[in-house]
């Protein structure tokens, strides 16, 4: 599921988009 994650994480920073979660929340992700 990590991998999963980096993968969305590396795909959202590629476009830019304003959809992209705050870090907050990326952070909760990984724990």
């Amino acid at each position: 599921m990590t991998e999963h994650w980096n993968a969305i994480r590396r795909h959202w920073q590629l476009l830019g988009s304003p959809l992209r979660p705050p870090p907050e929340v990326v952070e909760a992700y990984n724990r």
